[in-house]
Order: structure tokens, then C-alpha cells, then sequence
């Protein structure tokens, strides 16, 4: 769960993985859904 954008790409950062797509739902117990992907190896 997540606030705003902002705390999103903050999760990411923090966790080492790929912000792939911010859903704003209009429920308010989760107004913001992010989907991560963690980073390939190359």
C-alpha cells in the first residue's frame, strides 16, 4: 500500500527493483496499487 507516487518509486529505490505501474484505485483503504519486477541479472 502506498500513499502517492512519490512513496512509490521510494519503495523501488529502496528495494533494489523496477517500478512497472501505479494504479489509482478509488478505494480508500488502497488508493495507490505499484507493481514491482526485480532488476535481471546480466
Amino acid at each position: 500500500m502506498a500513499a502517492s507516487e512519490d512513496y512509490c518509486k521510494r519503495i523501488a529505490k529502496n528495494t533494489f527493483r523496477r517500478l512497472i505501474e501505479i494504479i489509482e484505485t478509488d478505494d480508500e483503504i488502497l488508493p495507490i496499487v505499484c507493481i514491482f519486477e526485480d532488476y535481471k541479472d546480466e
